[in-house]
């Protein structure tokens, strides 16, 4: 049906494809004889399956239409959906089976194709079923953090280009640790190597040492100046992200153990 695959590029209104739907059903009801003799002669048996379904269309979640098919005359499943094992065709593509088999408090998502460039380090989630969070609520659970993420807007085909639109943001609740490498942090805490400015007296700037405090429950405390700040942090794999703000340049050198953040050198 032409109103259909509008509705599907949310070229038409709901209301309007509605109405031309129930008028092309009262058309095919009062020509049922005219029509199941066209189809017998068109498709033979196809005629008793799919050709006295009615044209009716269900919308998606995505905003695509799909309409009635099969002897029962139920819809096909939607992007994303199975039907008996069937994948359901869509944007889901080689990863269907993971975003089926989430539970239903967590979607299928993946790591944006093309991330926004910057100094920063934002966290890289792996494809697979995660769960969204509030920052002001993350109720992420024991072992995981609520983390500003960069997602793949469409499920795409393996290796296929399909999206162009190339990130997303979201909300999602990521492991706090991942990585051997990730060990150092738990429950640690690293002093700046060199001494800064920590605070004004009467006989000029006061040097110290500053810190930054991690917990194994995925809290950090950078303790800068006289400034204090905190939130939540997630490593891996040895690259530390913070929820506040992921553009903060954090790395961390196993080898020697120094901890690099927003350019200065603290150690363990």
């Amino acid at each position: 049906m032409f109103c259909s695959g509008l509705l599907a590029l949310g070229a038409c209104d709901k209301d309007e494809s509605l109405g031309e739907v129930e008028s092309e059903t009262q058309g095919e009801s009062e020509s049922q004889g005219e029509s199941e003799s066209e189809s017998q002669g068109e498709s033979g048996s196809d005629s008793d399956s799919d050709g006295n379904c009615a044209a009716d269309a269900m919308i998606c979640p995505d905003g695509t239409a799909v309409g009635r098919s099969g002897p029962d005359c139920t819809f096909e499943p939607c992007p994303g959906e199975t039907d008996g094992g069937d994948t359901g065709g869509g944007d889901t593509g080689g990863e269907t089976d993971g975003e089926t088999l989430c539970p239903p408090d967590k979607g299928y998502a993946e790591p944006a194709a093309c991330p926004s460039e910057g100094d920063g380090s934002p966290y890289v989630i792996d494809p697979g079923c995660h769960g969204v969070c509030d920052l002001e609520n993350p109720d992420c659970g024991d072992g995981f953090t609520c983390m500003p993420v960069e997602i793949n807007p469409c499920i795409c085909d393996e290796g296929e280009d399909c999206c162009a639109a190339c990130a997303a943001g979201s909300m999602l609740c990521v492991p706090t640790f991942t990585g051997d490498a990730c060990d150092a942090f738990a429950d640690a805490e690293f002093s700046s190597v060199e001494e800064y400015e920590c605070g004004i007296s009467k006989k000029g700037p006061v040097l110290c040492n500053w810190s930054i405090t991690f917990s194994a429950a995925g809290e950090y405390l950078w303790m800068y100046s006289d400034i204090g700040q905190g939130g939540g942090f997630a490593c891996k794999d040895g690259v530390v992200s913070i929820d506040n703000d992921p553009s903060l340049n954090i790395s961390y050198d196993p080898e020697s153990g120094v901890l690099t953040w927003d350019g200065v050198e603290y150690v363990q």
